[in-house]
């Protein structure tokens, strides 16, 4: 406890001073982080084709990745004492789509004319 007594007014005098110097954000460093991922959405949709005398509908599933080019972005002004920056991102964009094969469903395949053959 003595030696806490001794230490304390050192740490604490006026006299020693810390110099930090913030880097602070640049075009550069948001353009090496490339993307910013902001969300994976599922997605469903039913997808309807006609050819060749038959025609067909299908539940297509997947899900898709939903992020912002970051070299796309500009920073409109920087506050290095409140050690804030206000960046415009561009909008976000569909970055990967993806369909999962195995949730994905036929739903209905039929023949368009009266011969009798198999269209597969």
């Amino acid at each position: 406890m003595v030696a806490m007594a001794f230490a304390l007014p050192r740490l604490q005098s006026p006299t020693a001073s810390i110099a930090v110097q913030s880097q602070g954000p640049t075009i550069q460093r948001l353009e090496r982080l490339s993307h910013l991922v902001t969300t994976r959405t599922a997605v469903a949709d039913v997808l309807v084709g006609e050819g060749e005398n038959c025609r067909g509908s299908w539940l297509i599933r997947g899900d898709v990745l939903i992020g912002v080019n970051l070299s796309r972005a500009q920073i409109l002004d920087k506050d290095d004492e409140a050690r804030r920056a206000r960046v415009r991102l561009p909008p976000p964009e569909v970055m990967q789509a993806r369909v999962d094969h195995q949730r994905t469903r036929t739903w209905e395949v039929h023949r368009m004319v009266w011969l009798p053959w198999n269209a597969d």
